[in-house]
């Protein structure tokens, strides 16, 4: 018991410490491999909103942004297939390896670390219907992220500790069903020296 005591103090520390972290800066839960090495899958990432698009690093060693959704990637002809995996909400986490000015905005090349090339190089040339389309790689002609589109840029990462939300269906179960048999295993016990008074 004093074990399940113990450990309960802990992951309550830890889950307080991100509640107060996340008060000025908001987390996300790394949930693909586009980011490797760099940012695993259960990593948490806390993003800073209120950034200054000025001073965003780019380039191999970039800051890494958060992007709102894929759908600006998808409405300049990225096929959607290649989304197909995410929900429409989810975020995209990739560094910032370039920078452009466009009529005096400001966009941004993005690029997961894993990925062969820079987000939106591939697209659709001509998509008459879903059995049917052509599509175009061209690594010089990515789609530039306006600063609109982008979340925050990542300020600090907490490894793994993600894999509790992304398993929390099976880590829950996997608990309630240890405690429970603790629970048994006591009770059996104080029962069990009840028989022998």
């Amino acid at each position: 018991m004093r074990v399940i005591f113990s450990c309960s103090i802990i992951f309550f520390s830890i889950f307080s410490a991100i509640m107060i972290i996340s008060s000025t800066c908001s987390p996300y839960v790394i949930m693909s491999e586009s980011m490797e090495p760099a940012l695993h899958i259960g990593d948490v990432v806390f993003v800073d909103h209120d950034f200054d698009p000025d001073e965003i690093k780019f380039g191999n060693d970039g800051d890494i942004l958060v992007i709102e959704n894929y759908s600006i990637f998808v409405d300049n002809g990225v096929p959607s297939s290649f989304y197909a995996h995410l929900d429409g909400r989810i975020p995209i986490i990739h560094r910032a390896i370039d920078k452009r000015v466009i009529g005096n905005k400001i966009y941004f090349i993005t690029k997961g670390d894993n990925n062969p090339y820079a987000d939106g190089c591939i697209k659709y040339i001509n998509w008459t219907s879903p059995a049917y389309s052509l599509i175009e790689l061209n690594s010089s002609d990515p789609v530039p992220v306006p600063v609109e589109s982008i979340i925050g840029k990542v300020v600090s990462i907490v490894p793994l500790i993600g894999n509790f939300k992304i398993h929390a269906g099976t880590i829950s179960i996997h608990i309630f069903a240890v405690l429970c048999i603790i629970l048994i295993i006591d009770l059996w016990k104080k029962r069990h020296r009840l028989c022998y008074r």
